[in-house]
């Protein structure tokens, strides 16, 4: 066998190994809990880092997490700055036109955080007629909020912070979030005069987004996340976060936790 003739073999060879060492680079905000915040130590925690070491070793890759502003991760996406977005991201008709999406890992909700002396929420069919509403800006809350409280005075915050402050000081009477979000304020780590407001105004899949070209991803983390699902993986990480137990509120009252 000739020189040229090795040294292509041995490229061949190689070439798996270089790919499999290639970074797997995780775009996230790390401004959500509890899918992805900064802890009390400063390091980047939650659901969806958990899942990002499991993707990454499971890809046998190296896993790189850039921190950027949500709003700024899907150009970063398209620009090729990532390689794929890991942020409590819901599927929604319009993200779908521009970015390809992995098969749900899970579904969440959009619920309302609110002060403990308010109550039940006005029936929505009202549009929200009196109400001070808030919601984090270019997520699906405020899609929520511009479809079924159109009427209401509204908010868009930037983190959710600034609304949980606007809430405790009475600037609003609900912020629609996440339902993980809220069950994170009010049980994991409840904040005082916080409540929760456990009613579901949708029902939103949650995924990962890549670029439309990434289908040979998109098929391995298909079916990584279908065996995630039906093993338990996912709901083990899921139970490490939200460790309570939601109780459905009578009609006139607040939601209540068991542990």
């Amino acid at each position: 066998m000739g020189c040229f003739a090795k040294l292509f073999l041995f490229s061949l060879l190689l070439t798996p190994i270089l790919w499999s060492a290639e970074p797997l680079r995780i775009g996230t905000d790390a401004a959500l809990p509890p899918y992805t915040f900064k802890n009390a130590e400063g390091q980047t925690v939650g659901i969806e880092i958990d899942l990002a070491r499991l993707v990454a070793q499971s890809l046998n890759r190296p896993l790189r997490i850039k921190i950027l502003p949500f709003k700024k991760l899907f150009d970063a996406l398209k620009d090729g700055e990532i390689d794929m977005i890991m942020a409590g991201l819901s599927v929604t008709k319009a993200r779908a036109e521009k970015m390809l999406f992995t098969v749900p890992w899970w579904h969440t909700a959009q619920m309302a955080l609110t002060h403990q002396a308010n109550r039940l929420i006005p029936n929505p069919s009202s549009g929200g007629t009196g109400m001070r509403v808030g919601y984090l800006k270019e997520t699906t809350g405020q899609l929520l909020v511009s479809r079924r409280f159109h009427k209401a005075k509204s908010f868009g915050f930037e983190t959710i912070e600034e609304g949980i402050a606007k809430l405790i000081h009475n600037q609003i009477d609900y912020l629609f979030v996440d339902a993980p979000t809220v069950w994170y304020y009010t049980s994991v780590h409840p904040l005082e005069h916080i409540a929760g407001w456990y009613l579901p105004y949708t029902d939103e899949p949650l995924a990962w987004a890549l670029r439309p070209n990434q289908t040979a991803l998109k098929k391995a983390l298909d079916a990584h996340i279908q065996t995630w699902r039906q093993d338990g993986t996912i709901r083990k990480i899921l139970g490490h976060w939200i460790p309570a137990a939601a109780v459905a509120p009578n009609p006139d009252r607040l939601i209540r936790f068991d542990r």
